[in-house]
């Protein structure tokens, strides 16, 4: 039956994960509550990073560690809708993968959308201050009821 077939989102990918044997996870696009809860846990981490400035090395990276085993499985589990246990999807996943992934993330969530709200901006930008630029219409502020002539004006002054 013709209308009972559902229609894939364009934006769904197909993506290998695994250290020995490749496996296929599928990737969705993030939904705007997705995105959100992504920019918090981006942020939070950001913040908490940057605290770690005055520390050595190997707290830095223990750090960096930590964030990721705690956030990037929960990433995961919202690019593939929940069909992915994060913590199972990790152990599968290779650091050039997890890059890939990320490299995925950015393209499709947010990468377009940021050139096209860009474009967008641009384009509101120039259209604003063409208008505030462009000279009022005499036509519009003249008084046409007004028939005395410039040299009559003169000729009375002198």
């Amino acid at each position: 039956m013709a209308g009972d077939e559902k229609k894939i989102n364009p934006q769904v990918k197909k993506f290998e994960i695994g250290r020995k044997d490749l496996r296929e996870i599928t990737i969705y696009p993030l939904a705007v509550g997705d995105t959100l809860q992504l920019n918090d846990i981006i942020t939070n981490s950001l913040q908490d990073f940057f605290a770690t400035k005055d520390q050595p090395d190997e707290a830095v990276v223990g750090f960096i560690l930590k964030t990721i085993n705690e956030n990037l499985g929960k990433i995961i589990e919202m690019l593939t809708c929940g069909d992915e246990k994060g913590q199972d999807a990790l152990s599968d996943l290779t650091h050039t993968q997890s890059g890939d992934l990320i490299e995925i993330i950015y393209h499709d969530n947010f990468g377009g959308v940021a050139k096209k709200l860009k474009d967008l901006f641009v384009m509101e930008k120039e259209k604003f201050l063409s208008e505030r630029s462009s000279p009022d219409s005499l036509s519009d502020t003249l008084s046409t009821d007004l028939n005395t002539s410039l040299d009559e004006t003169s000729e009375k002054g002198e």
